[in-house]
């Protein structure tokens, strides 16, 4: 760790997401330093740089990794890259946040969980809704036990991104500095398609709150022109015996809402009833009791945040031991879901998961 007040962070890959979010957040905390960036597109790397006043910027992260001391690293490439710059920056001794989704294999993702364990770093998963007041009240009620042993959960996210899941670019961020690459989201080669682009934001939060691993998968998509999945319908049986609905859809009015998130989560003495749309906030456990448990919750408090996971990063190179609201094993959760689901929707078969 430096021996200033600043955590020294780099950042591999300043494409959209990390010219949108991740350095504006961390230009505006006063403990962070951006060390340096790394991107394999010259252009939009120098774009970066000179819009943020970054002095150090490389195409090749190894360079990044060798010549700049860093406390923490932010892993922003495209998700085929996920795997190899994390590994690359643990093994240089650094916390890492990795984008979602966490990889796209699940023994890569398993991979990286056993490798920051033995070398004592923090790995986490910029999960947005996890680090948020309103996912820490849910969790919260679940850890108190207020709805019993967990038994079965139906969970749906549906997001606005029909255009990306064509391959015709995010209409949303047109006026963005960098626009989000189409090749990311609409190429099945390079791991498009809704599961791994935004599925794995709402099972990030369920396998916080549940804890529980999954263990079968059976699924249904439907595909885009572009030939990634567009819909997706999943059933699956999580190692307690428990049972999850998943719905996902690239498909919805964005006139109305960035986003429609719910989860119900059901338990032996209750249930648990999560809406982050909003306008429609609410967290809430209704007993076999009787008795309601009603977090108080503001109008926008759904909203996601995308600063929170970069922040974090920030304070466990400072040395602060908060709780991890969307760590690796999470990370590694939602892509045996999402692998599965796919490879499910392909054979039309179960799919057991070790």
């Amino acid at each position: 760790m430096n021996n200033d007040n600043k955590q020294k962070i780099g950042i591999i890959g300043a494409g959209w997401w990390a010219a949108v979010m991740h350095i504006p957040t961390l230009s505006s905390n006063p403990s962070a330093e951006i060390a340096g960036i790394c991107a394999t597109d010259s252009a939009a790397l120098k774009k970066v740089q000179d819009e943020f006043g970054i002095s150090y910027g490389v195409e090749d992260y190894r360079k990044l990794l060798s010549e700049v001391d860093l406390d923490g690293v932010i892993v922003s490439s495209p998700h085929t890259f996920h795997y190899e710059h994390a590994k690359a920056a643990l093994e240089a001794g650094c916390h890492v946040l990795v984008e979602k989704p966490f990889t796209t294999d699940s023994k890569e993702a398993k991979e990286l969980v056993e490798l920051a364990a033995k070398k004592n770093l923090n790995l986490n998963v910029s999960h947005g809704w996890n680090y948020m007041p309103i996912a820490q009240k849910a969790l919260k009620l679940m850890r108190a036990n207020l709805i019993g042993e967990f038994q079965h959960a139906a969970i749906q996210l549906a997001s606005p991104t029909s255009d990306l899941m064509h391959g015709k670019g995010l209409s949303l961020a047109k006026d963005a500095l960098l626009t989000p690459l189409a090749s990311t989201w609409a190429d099945p080669s390079k791991s498009g398609g809704y599961g791994w682009g935004q599925l794995t934001h709402l099972l990030g939060l369920f396998f916080k709150l549940v804890n529980v691993a999954p263990k079968q998968v059976f699924a249904f998509t439907s595909n885009s022109e572009s030939g990634v999945d567009y819909y997706n319908s999943i059933n699956m049986r999580l190692e307690n015996g428990a049972t999850c609905s998943i719905s996902g859809s690239s498909n919805m009015p964005a006139a109305f809402a960035k986003f429609q998130v719910d989860l119900k989560i059901f338990g032996s003495k209750g249930n648990l009833m999560i809406d982050l749309e909003p306008g429609r906030e609410r967290v809430l456990v209704e007993t076999f009791s009787g008795e309601t448990h009603k977090e108080e919750i503001k109008e926008g408090d759904g909203e996601y945040d995308g600063t929170t996971p970069a922040n974090f990063l920030v304070d466990i190179c400072a040395g602060q031991n908060s709780e991890d609201m969307a760590p690796g094993i999470v990370g590694y959760r939602s892509v045996c879901v999402v692998e599965a689901m796919l490879e499910s929707s392909k054979s039309g078969n179960v799919v057991n998961l070790l």
